[in-house]
């Protein structure tokens, strides 16, 4: 029994996930400001698959920056390296997301340097 509700659950998530990325993919959500309102997002379970989102997203794009660095972060490092990079530099809060978040990481973990 507790396996249906887990396996419900789980299906259901993956469902309002993908509503979502549509959903996000409709409202083109491209910029800095865009990801970082995705990942701010609160309160039911849309909400919490625009955290999905926002999660996902930083953790290709930091997968990605980090092995041309050659270096290993933890994907809740990642993520709050990004959430703490946005506020502070609205002024690139039009730039596309990715130019983003490959900013918050580099200015904690710039290439060529160990954590």
């Amino acid at each position: 029994m507790k396996w249906l509700i887990g396996t419900s659950a789980l299906v259901g998530l993956i469902l309002i996930s993908s509503a979502q990325t549509q959903q996000a993919a409709d409202n083109n959500i491209v910029t800095v400001q865009d990801l970082y309102q995705e990942c701010r997002a609160t309160g039911n379970a849309v909400a919490s698959a625009r955290n999905l989102l926002c999660a996902g997203y930083i953790a290709g794009v930091g997968d990605m920056y980090l092995a041309s660095c050659r270096q290993v972060i933890p994907y809740g490092a990642m993520i709050l390296a990004f959430m703490n990079w946005a506020p502070a530099h609205p002024q690139d809060w039009s730039k596309p997301q990715a130019e983003g978040v490959v900013a918050a990481l580099s200015s904690v973990w710039p290439c060529g340097k160990s954590p």
